[in-house]
């Protein structure tokens, strides 16, 4: 009986600890998702990780196609990944999933919006993060564009209004390239 619960202790701690590296594996990566069709990048520039007792939490961004930069936060221990995409008074994202063990650079799960009871499925493969060294006055344009971006949605009031400020914060982003279109001022 001895052996046999030195054994299983040994198997329960292996797997715990394969699974943590599973979450270690999120560390300078980016996921490429797709949630119900929507694509997107978590984490563009690489996902930062901080391990306090196994249990992985980070904080980055979310690049959804054509919409505006959000706020993710998140935590990942043992295979679970649970994050959180915030846009000041538009939406709340939820999303709850597992990595897979025996494809441990895929994902899946399901999200909610705004706390909504249903649930939608997502998933995404952990990719190289396109980390591009930015120009030095990058950070301040970009930190511009979502300054003006939080102004033009809090303004916004119909749908066309809030495309409109999703079409300019692109057109600003993209302003911040080096070098930048001509079309920029």
């Amino acid at each position: 009986m001895r052996k046999l619960t030195i054994i299983f202790a040994l198997l329960c701690c292996s797997t715990q600890a394969m699974a943590a590296d599973l979450c270690a594996s999120l560390q300078g990566k980016s996921l490429s998702l797709d949630a119900n069709g929507y694509q997107a990048t978590i984490g563009p520039n690489g996902i930062v990780l901080t391990n306090q007792n196994n249990i992985f939490t980070f904080q980055t961004t979310a690049n959804f196609t054509n919409e505006p930069v959000d706020p993710v936060q998140g935590q990942c221990k043992d295979r679970h990944i649970t994050f959180t995409r915030t846009r000041t008074n538009v939406l709340v994202q939820a999303y709850d999933g597992w990595i897979f063990e025996k494809e441990p650079s895929r994902m899946a799960g399901t999200y909610s919006n705004n706390g909504q009871a249903t649930s939608r499925g997502w998933v995404a493969t952990i990719v190289t993060a396109n980390v591009v060294p930015p120009k030095p006055n990058n950070q301040a344009c970009l930190n511009e564009c979502g300054v003006q971006q939080e102004a033009c949605m809090g303004a916004a009031h119909s749908v066309a209004e809030k495309q409109a400020c999703v079409q300019e914060y692109t057109t600003c982003k993209a302003c911040c390239a080096d070098p930048a279109p001509a079309n920029c001022q």
